[in-house]
């Protein structure tokens, strides 16, 4: 039985049946699923779990859900980048699309056991809208210094990384316009909080 690895997005719980998922090698899917109301429970947002991936009907679905690891450590320390993440990777990522480089950050921001500090949060923050495409007009950086942080492999190294004020001023600026190009920015829960007062 091949077993796939996937994070939960959002739990529509009993009434709907249906999970949205950051599945490692197919992107972002809708899925529904044939578990047990008390396995299903267990499901919370930010979840790593595996199951068996199944795609007979219309809308694909899942079984023999086993959880993996909880976001209990972020969750924990920093609730407010926590559902950030949750809500970008809803709102910026497209249904079916490869994102298994935005898998690994996810699932690396989520699982680590250190404390991310600001700045290592901001540069996660660039390197996944850099994951997805996002490019405002007017790029606030250097293209070189853009690349060098945005590209780089993002593991614990990069947690003792530390920008200066010049480069957290513009990896901030940079944020908020990928942010506001959005056409349901407005919406966004977590929006307001990182404009008004940083992460």
């Amino acid at each position: 039985m091949n077993i796939d690895n996937g994070i939960v997005l959002k739990n529509y719980h009993i009434n709907r049946k249906k999970l949205l998922l950051l599945d490692a090698q197919r992107g972002k899917i809708e899925v529904t699923y044939r578990e047990h109301q008390s396995r299903i429970q267990q499901l919370v947002h930010g979840a790593h779990i595996n199951y068996k991936f199944e795609a007979h009907n219309a809308r694909p679905s899942i079984a023999h859900i086993n959880i993996m690891a909880m976001p209990c450590h972020l969750a924990r320390t920093n609730i407010s980048f926590f559902h950030m993440i949750l809500e970008l990777c809803h709102h910026f990522i497209p249904i079916n699309s490869n994102t298994e480089p935005i898998f690994e950050l996810v699932h690396y921001l989520f699982t680590t056991p250190s404390t991310l500090s600001q700045s290592a949060q901001y540069l996660a923050l660039c390197r996944f809208f850099a994951l997805v495409g996002m490019y405002p007009e007017e790029l606030p950086i250097a293209e070189e210094s853009f690349n060098e942080l945005c590209y780089q492999s993002f593991n614990d190294t990069i947690l003792t990384k530390k920008l200066d004020s010049s480069e957290h001023h513009m990896i901030q600026s940079w944020v908020l316009r990928c942010i506001d190009v959005h056409p349901k920015k407005n919406t966004f829960k977590t929006f307001f909080t990182l404009a008004k007062n940083g992460i």
